[in-house]
């Protein structure tokens, strides 16, 4: 264990199989799941980590191709600090099934929409079925799951008391090629009959580790997870299909819009990264602008998930997490 700002968190987690074995057994302890009915009727899985003295909870919506597991440590994190936790498997994701035809990891979905739209359902027949929350809800997001909450927060007032928005899908960074460029080859594939073929430079799942390639620097954290996704299949998802990056696509046009940012009245923590090569981070600066309370970090030396990175960029990242969570409390 590592104390910083009167907390404790784990050296090297990922090293010590007995580190693994304390998180994993408080996780299992409290872990209560179960499915609910999302858009088009598909069956959503979640779990809640409540914490029976407490009156706050916060929401994790996860990113793209990920399943709960990837959050364990900053699940176990925030149960410590008195956080109750409830978190979903996006559809088309983990144990919310596999919506493309495909491949069985290949990341697809009928609309963006249907996201938030989930994410709505969750919040009001699951979460906020326990009464103790409805003033004292927080939100942590990543990347996909960013846009997500994004578009939700933008249409939907006074479910949250605060954001946390970690390297949030404001733009998908495409590199060379335009973001218009992008989306009229999509569309023109969807129409040629190609919207399930998957992105370029996108594959299925890869069983090779590829600490590089990934959003993180830190090889324990990657490794661990790794290891965890070989040893449930069910769980694997690897690139996305042309036609869920037109709906990604048309989701960030739409959440970036100048009137669409001003309608949101949560106070937001923004976090982006460095070194990240997923999203494009020009657009958080944009964000940042025209929100009307928004706080912007960079976290310096981090890939895309902060959250996921090195001790010695994790423990400053979670201090300003905590910091912003407690003030004006």
């Amino acid at each position: 264990m590592c104390k910083t700002l009167n907390r404790k968190y784990i050296y090297k987690y990922g090293e010590k199989k007995e580190d693994v074995e304390i998180v994993e057994n408080m996780l299992n302890r409290m872990r209560n799941s179960g499915t609910f009915k999302g858009e088009n009727f598909a069956n959503i899985y979640y779990e809640k980590y409540i914490v029976e003295e407490s009156n706050k909870a916060i929401v994790i919506c996860h990113g793209f191709s990920e399943c709960i597991e990837k959050y364990h440590e900053i699940i176990y994190y925030f149960l410590n600090e008195g956080f109750s936790v409830y978190i979903m498997e996006h559809r088309g994701h983990g144990r919310s099934g596999c919506l493309s035809k495909s491949c069985n990891t290949q990341v697809e979905v009928e609309s963006f929409d249907y996201y938030v739209k989930d994410l709505k359902t969750f919040l009001n027949e699951i979460v906020l079925k326990d009464k103790r929350f409805n003033n004292n809800l927080y939100l942590f997001a990543h990347s996909m799951g960013g846009a997500i909450g994004t578009i939700f927060l933008e249409n939907n007032h006074g479910y949250f008391k605060k954001v946390i928005l970690n390297s949030p899908m404001f733009r998908i960074n495409t590199r060379e090629y335009s973001h218009i460029k992008c989306k009229l080859i999509a569309k023109f594939l969807i129409l040629m009959g190609k919207g399930e073929s998957f992105i370029f430079g996108q594959k299925p799942f890869e069983e090779e580790e590829n600490l590089e390639a990934s959003g993180t620097s830190d090889k324990l954290r990657h490794g661990l997870y790794h290891k965890f996704l070989l040893e449930n299949p069910i769980l694997r998802r690897g690139g996305g299909s042309i036609h869920w990056y037109k709906e990604a696509a048309r989701a960030t046009d739409y959440l970036m819009k100048k009137r669409n940012i001003e309608r949101i009245d949560t106070p937001i923590l923004l976090f982006k990264s460095e070194f990240d090569s997923y999203v494009d981070t020009k657009f958080h600066d944009d964000f940042k602008k025209v929100a009307k309370d928004c706080e912007l970090i960079e976290v310096k030396g981090s890939k895309h998930e902060g959250f996921f990175e090195k001790d010695e960029i994790l423990y400053d990242y979670l201090d300003k997490i905590f910091k912003f969570l407690e003030e004006n409390n």
